[in-house]
This record gives structure tokens, sequence and C-alpha cells, in this order.
């Protein structure tokens, strides 16, 4: 089994609600967490609409989410949709090539030969084909059982058009990128041709925005929000990140 590096940090989204008489919007944020408060997993799944084999890591996904937030645990999910596979016949309407270009950052740091779906990557360090529950339990495991040392607080405000999140780390990083994703609770749709034609997928955590920058110690970035787009339906996911070799090394989510 690969080496883990040292996890850091770790967060749990409280929130904090606030209404101008004039134009409404929502401030919500996260309270600070000491070093003390144990491990964390980011996963990152990268699947297709287009891809016959995905459907099988998405529900697996879904579950994971589902059976962490019943238990408190601070485990993040993500769904990332590629579009390398929507020649096949289904354009995939959550698809980006940016995270075509994401996983495969992952694919030559991970040594995973090529890009392919359903991928899963575990806080940036270990991957493997994402319908493997026995894979994923394993890696959610050691993740979680691995130290925070990293401290992350972080808050997001609505104004409607767009979100401001700003964030705070305990001390200044070193040669990484601060990753912010908006993703949707849930998301089900039928799929009408491809190889997945005559089927209803249903999603969760799926990344409708994403964006990353170099970390400082404190910062903020601007979300557009998908035009129609509920955040009521939604949350932000922060997470740290070297540079050189990709692990995560510290997480947080904001629930809208």
């Amino acid at each position: 089994m690969k080496k883990w590096a040292i996890a850091i940090g770790v967060v749990l989204a409280v929130g904090l609600t606030a209404f101008l008489s004039s134009k409404p919007f929502v401030e919500k944020d996260t309270p600070l967490f000491t070093s003390g408060s144990g491990g964390f997993a980011v996963i990152e799944l990268f699947t297709s609409q287009g891809c016959s084999s995905c459907p099988a890591a998405d529900q697996l996904l879904n579950s994971i989410i589902e059976e962490a937030s019943a238990k408190g645990e601070p485990v993040f999910g993500l769904s990332f949709h590629v579009s390398y596979w929507d020649y096949l016949g289904w354009k995939d309407p959550y698809a980006s090539s940016k995270y075509n270009v994401r996983q495969g950052n992952y694919v030559n740091k991970l040594k995973a030969g090529n890009a392919y779906t359903p991928q899963m990557v575990v806080n940036g360090k270990v991957e493997f084909v994402g319908s493997s529950r026995k894979e994923a339990d394993c890696a959610i495991k050691t993740a979680l059982s691995e130290p925070a040392s990293y401290s992350l607080k972080a808050s997001v405000v609505d104004n409607g058009e767009e979100l401001l999140v700003k964030y705070a780390l305990d001390r200044a990083p070193n040669q990484t990128l601060i990753n912010f994703a908006l993703v949707k609770k849930e998301a089900e749709n039928q799929v009408p041709r491809g190889e997945n034609k005559g089927r209803t997928l249903t999603h969760k955590n799926v990344v409708v925005e994403f964006h990353a920058v170099a970390a400082q110690a404190a910062g903020e970035v601007s979300l557009s929000l998908p035009k129609e787009f509920d955040t009521e339906d939604s949350s932000v996911i922060i997470y740290l990140q070297n540079k050189n070799d990709l692990a995560v090394i510290a997480a947080c989510q904001v629930i809208l």
C-alpha cells in the first residue's frame, strides 16, 4: 500500500444565517477546529453519464456521502463529471473539460497510466476504480485515522448572483493551492442516448463551479452562480492541496 503523508486539517460546517431588508443575502460560516480534531477524507470521483461503468461508482459515492453524514464523519465527496465520453451519443449536462485536466494531473502524479472512468482519488494520495467499495473503505479509514495538524476556517456570503468565500488558516501555507468547489447536493436526470440510454441517474455533490488559487494565510474568492441555480440545495467544499504532490492537507465544508 502506498505511504500516506500526514493529513492536515478538518472543519465541519455549521451555519449562520442573516438577512438584509433591502437585498436579501445569506452568510454562513464554519468554526475553527484545533489540530486535535482528527482526520478527514476528500473523495474526488471522476465520472460520466456517457460511461456504462459509472453508475455503480455514482451510487457508491452517494452511499458514502449519506453514511458519513449520518455518522457525523468529516468525509467530503465531490462528483467531477468529465467530458471525454460525450462523443458516445450523450452529452453529460454536468461535464466540463476543466475536470478532464484535473483528472489528468492526478493520473500523472499518481502514475495511474491513463485517465479512465470511474476513478476515485482520496486526499489526492491514492486512486482506484471508483466502484470498488473495498478500496474506498480502506482509503477513507486510513484518511480518518490520521491526526489533523492544520486548521481551516471559512465563510460564504450569497448575494444572489455570486458567492463570496472567505477563508483563514491558522498559519501561512507553503507552495499550496486552495480549491473551492460549489456542489449541487443532488442531481437526477434521465439519459435518452448513449451507453446509459433509458436510465435515470442520480448524483450527489455534483461540482458545478470550481476555482483554485495560490493559498495564503487568509483570502477570499468569488464563485459565479450558474443560471437558475438553487443555492438551497448546495454547499461549498474548500480544500488545501500541495502543489508538488497534490496531497490534500486541509478541508472544510459550508452548507448553504
